[in-house]
């Protein structure tokens, strides 16, 4: 059997990201091509990087073989290989580990745009969080429109979404990542997805997909910013978190897809205090809870040997990306929206749930 090397490089021009290709493939690539810096920490926005401290430089690949044999002397020491039984000619395929990179997806619909929300904002204090969780490298999307490329070797998916979601293949894509023990961190809008209008009537109804499954829950409408008390269950996740607290941000009513995943938040809320024609419409309030006023605004879904977290507080708007129209008096007396808003993101309790579910999902 022939011995198989894989190394993961990046050809600028002849591969997209994330693509593997094989180091001991002759490569008669003409001059002028460049294979992406190699970078020891975060890789550019987008992309996945080879993470060897030794390699931190440009690396350039002529016409001839040699220069990737030469590549490959260089790669080989700090690269693990998973070997069969017997002789080294009867080696398989290199088996690579998931590595610490996560992989961070932050948008709106439609693609460029931020739906009412400061994405740039919940980008930058995610990325802060996972910089301070330690040597984890995050590649950062704004869809996910190339999933694939990304999930293989990755720990972690972290999404803050309002708008996208992942088509019925990719789901595919994604449930096989967790059944083999990925994590994913979906917080606020990624419970949303497609909404389709209503008949005879200026409002929209959300629509039931596969990524609801697979998240384990489905979004019906939220009242408008608000304050209200969120109660603590006790798990590994919520470790240090003091509960309940107090906070202000968009209270979401979900409606739950899997009866057997663990209930980490709730709040009480007998009736969606919504204003008639505000928000989505919806034909049944399914997020009460069998007691008639209990709704879940976080849990952990099992999957196979992985899981899903999903927090729906983290709502974020700034002067220009604000579309709310006023507020509840709870969060202003005149109802007036404010002009900046960071909500559960400026509280204790929101950021250490985000940085156990960081820690706990990279822990090795």
């Amino acid at each position: 059997m022939a011995l198989a090397y894989t190394v993961v490089v990046h050809v600028i021009g002849i591969m997209g990201p994330g693509l593997p290709v094989l180091a001991l493939r002759p490569w008669t690539v003409a001059f002028g091509h460049t294979v992406t810096q190699l970078v020891l920490g975060k890789a550019p926005a987008g992309r996945s990087a080879l993470e060897c401290p030794w390699l931190r430089a440009h690396t350039w690949i002529g016409t001839c073989s040699t220069f990737a044999a030469a590549r490959f002397a260089l790669l080989a020491p700090f690269t693990e290989w998973s070997f069969g039984q017997g002789p080294l000619l009867g080696a398989t395929r290199m088996n690579q580990r998931a590595s610490d990179r996560v992989h961070l997806i932050t948008g709106g619909f439609p693609p460029g745009s931020t739906a009412g929300h400061d994405m740039e904002y919940a980008r930058s204090r995610l990325l802060e969080m996972l910089d301070d969780a330690g040597p984890i490298s995050t590649t950062v999307s704004d869809d996910f429109s190339d999933i694939e490329d990304f999930l293989p070797d990755c720990k972690l998916l972290v999404t803050y979404v309002a708008g996208p979601y992942p088509d019925a293949a990719r789901c595919e894509v994604i449930e096989e990542w967790l059944r083999n023990g990925g994590r994913w961190l979906a917080l606020h809008g990624t419970t949303g997805g497609k909404a389709a209008r209503v008949p005879d009537s200026p409002r929209r109804k959300m629509v039931k997909l596969d990524h609801h499954k697979t998240l384990g829950s489905f979004f019906l409408n939220h009242p408008p910013l608000r304050q209200f008390s969120v109660a603590v269950a006790d798990h590994p996740l919520t470790e240090g978190v003091q509960g309940p607290f107090d906070v202000m941000d968009e209270l979401y009513l979900i409606e739950l897809q899997d009866p057997d995943l663990q209930v980490l938040l709730t709040t009480v809320l007998e009736k969606d205090p919504s204003p008639d024609g505000f928000g989505f419409a919806y034909d049944e309030d399914t997020s009460l809870q069998a007691d008639g006023k209990t709704r879940v605004l976080g849990y952990v879904r099992s999957v196979g040997e992985g899981s899903v977290i999903y927090y729906s507080l983290g709502h974020c708007h700034s002067v220009t990306t604000n579309v709310q129209p006023f507020v509840d008096e709870s969060v202003d007396v005149a109802g007036t929206t404010p002009k900046v808003f960071r909500g559960a993101w400026e509280t204790e309790a929101f950021e250490q749930l985000l940085q156990n579910a960081i820690a706990w999902s990279t822990a090795t």
